[in-house]
């Protein structure tokens, strides 16, 4: 792991000197170095320190109070990622949309959807009502958008957890949810002023709610499902996505002939939710926008050229941590191997995401969606073994992927409190 996060830093410093994530690349030496020390540590650490993990981990995974620490940790952290955080222009446009909302309300957004080119060219409305209905009670600034996403980041955890600990144990379950935060790609965009962390929560939270219904068969969680399918409709269109994921669980999980109904039930409300938005879109004139928008991306992105393709798969490794590819190969040997139920619920998740936008590859974080599925596979790579020692790597891949953003992604010179639209 070690020896992976130098190479990456190393080709950061010195193939791409003008990537935009590079704020500063004299501070590379400084990551190298925090690398090698926090590596080293983790090497000559003693055996006292090993038992306090242990007690840690045997806590955490039989008691609330263990996972509550760890979600105030999440807070206090992301709370300071959110306000130091450097900007995205994606966040901008986002910040205008919202503005709007926190200032006029829902009916002066759909007045103006098409003035927004962020919201009127490309994304359903629920993100900026969200977001511009928190706006308007605690203030209309970047870092209030941030803490909302930090918040949706959060609960991703919690489903991710509760999802691992359904199709295995409570110690996979945990594990998978330590392991999101030691990606680059979730602990960035959950402090980030988008739509993209909340189209991965609502994704989780339907994973998890089909999974519990076509287990215990009760038609409330069909109806549950269906809503959480709608809204994740209504926060990005790539929720389409999903569907694919539920008919293999129904396949998988139950028989068919019995989840049927219930499966109809909540295919049946999120495409009721998704065909009301359709209908209002094309009744204020942006539909066809839209689509045509989309069908422009995804030409863009099938005829990038296979130098193009390459780098955008150095940018997803880059997003998932490099230091983790051994944890994900071991993992997925594990699961490939014995191949149970569960198993092939984690490998059509994975598939149902990857598959369709390999082809056409827009950008990395797209494929966030599926980032509960990998950490959960990545928790299975030691499950026959000790806990400990499936945990320790876990814990070094948080602290480089904390590096990385401390060094590149921070600009401390600027608060997210004092932007606004």
């Amino acid at each position: 792991m070690c020896i992976l996060q130098l190479a990456w830093l190393s080709f950061r410093w010195f193939a791409s000197p003008q990537n935009r994530e590079l704020l500063n690349r004299d501070l590379v030496p400084w990551a190298i170095g925090v690398t090698l020390i926090s590596s080293g540590l983790f090497v000559v650490m003693p055996s006292r320190l090993v038992d306090g993990i242990h007690g840690a981990w045997h806590l955490a995974t039989h008691s609330a109070r263990g996972l509550l620490v760890l979600l105030v940790a999440c807070l206090v952290v992301g709370t300071i990622s959110a306000n130091f955080r450097i900007v995205y222009r994606d966040e901008k446009a986002c910040l205008v949309a919202c503005k709007v909302v926190a200032d006029g309300g829902v009916k002066a957004l759909f007045g103006s959807y098409q003035k927004t080119d962020w919201l009127g060219k490309h994304h359903p409305p629920l993100t900026p009502i969200l977001y511009g209905g928190v706006m308007a009670v605690f203030g209309s600034n970047l870092f209030v958008m941030r803490m909302v996403t930090m918040v949706f980041g959060i609960l991703t955890m919690l489903a991710t957890y509760w999802v691992g600990q359904e199709l295995y144990d409570r110690g996979t379950g945990l594990v998978a949810a330590l392991a999101l935060l030691s990606t680059r790609g979730f602990t960035n965009v959950s402090v980030t002023a988008n739509n993209d962390i909340l189209m991965t929560f609502f994704f989780c939270l339907s994973a998890l709610l089909t999974i519990r219904m076509l287990r215990i068969q009760v038609v409330s969680l069909a109806v549950a499902t269906g809503l959480s399918l709608g809204l994740g409709l209504l926060t990005k269109y790539t929720m389409v996505l999903i569907f694919s994921l539920i008919i293999g669980c129904s396949l998988i999980l139950g028989s068919l002939r019995n989840t049927k109904l219930l499966v109809g039930i909540a295919i049946l409300l999120s495409a009721t939710i998704g065909g009301i938005w359709l209908w209002y879109a094309n009744h204020i004139g942006i539909l066809q926008g839209q689509s045509q928008q989309m069908g422009r991306i995804a030409r863009y992105g099938a005829g990038h050229t296979v130098v193009v393709k390459l780098r955008l798969l150095l940018d997803f490794v880059s997003h998932v941590g490099v230091y983790n590819i051994p944890l994900f190969l071991l993992g997925g040997f594990q699961i490939v191997r014995a191949r149970c139920r569960s198993d092939l619920v984690i490998l059509i998740w994975i598939a149902a995401v990857a598959i369709p936008l390999i082809a056409t590859f827009p950008n990395a974080r797209y494929f966030l969606p599926c980032y509960p599925a990998l950490t959960i596979m990545l928790a299975r790579w030691n499950h026959d073994d000790d806990a400990t020692l499936s945990l320790l790597p876990v814990v070094l891949g948080i602290l480089y992927c904390l590096t990385t953003m401390f060094f590149f992604l921070f600009d401390w010179s600027h608060s997210a409190v004092h932007i606004t639209a």
